[in-house]
């Protein structure tokens, strides 16, 4: 342990050292901003890996504590549906905890959960009933400077009130640039061009299939269908016109992606 902790403390100081020549931001963030040219909020676990260890670059024992990091990150923060890649904002939160822990003299913090975003369906399907593509979605976050724009935007894409208010305490705690390195605008919405022709292809199916969906929506009047149910039914009528990625939006713009009844 004390070993572990001469190294973090070593690693530390050559962060600091680095951010301090620089006069500007840390250069590890600067290099994750750098190489995350599609902000994603992701990067290959090897190139963060390199980021890291240049940062301790010249700095005895630092460098050893880097790649033994790095690995340690790659575990906690690695992303689940891209194997080999890393959410590197959680690396810098999770770093920042193990030097704070490493000055005090403590051993390293524990790392912190991936998921630390609200759930991001209700944001997805409010963006589809709002018609708001993924570009428009981030000039309207980035053009956000206080809380109440930040109240604005989430509200007025149509999020419960307990739903809104976590998505702008997220814009408090992590930023504009914080927010969208973490939040992959894919899961948000669909682009302009791809949000259209997904409206264009509901639509033709819908008209397709128009008087059996009226006559089996019929069974459900006087209460609301849940998100499951009304997706079981997009499945079993519009199957063969829409794809299964385009039933689950469906799903999600008819219910609000709460999982409960729906419109």
């Amino acid at each position: 342990l004390l070993l572990l902790l001469a190294a973090l403390r070593a690693l530390r100081r050559a962060l600091a050292s680095s951010a301090s020549a620089s006069g500007a931001s840390p250069p590890l963030l600067q290099g994750c901003l750098a190489l995350d040219e599609r902000q994603t909020g992701l990067l290959p676990a090897e190139r963060f890996a390199s980021l890291l260890e240049a940062a301790a670059l010249g700095c005895a024992g630092a460098q050893a504590a880097a790649a033994s990091v790095a690995q340690d990150l790659q575990s906690f923060c690695g992303d689940k549906e891209t194997p080999g890649e890393v959410r590197w904002l959680d690396c810098l939160v999770a770093l920042d905890r193990m030097n704070h822990s490493a000055a005090a003299g403590r051993g390293p913090a524990a790392m912190p959960p991936p998921d630390a975003l609200p759930p991001v369906r209700p944001l997805r399907a409010g963006c589809l009933r709002a018609r708001c593509p993924a570009e428009s979605f981030r000039a309207r976050l980035r053009a956000c400077e206080v809380r109440g724009d930040a109240e604005a935007l989430f509200g007025g894409l149509g999020l419960r009130e307990e739903e809104a208010a976590a998505w702008c305490d997220a814009w408090e705690n992590l930023g504009c640039s914080g927010l969208l390195a973490r939040l992959p605008l894919s899961d948000v919405s669909l682009t302009q061009e791809a949000l259209g022709a997904w409206r264009a292809r509901c639509r033709e199916a819908v008209a397709k299939e128009a008087k059996d969906l009226e006559h089996f929506f019929e069974e459900f009047e006087g209460r609301k269908m849940t998100e499951e149910e009304f997706t079981k039914a997009c499945a079993a009528f519009l199957g063969s016109e829409l794809s299964p990625d385009d039933i689950s939006d469906l799903g999600l713009w008819a219910t609000g992606g709460g999982g409960g009844g729906g419109g």
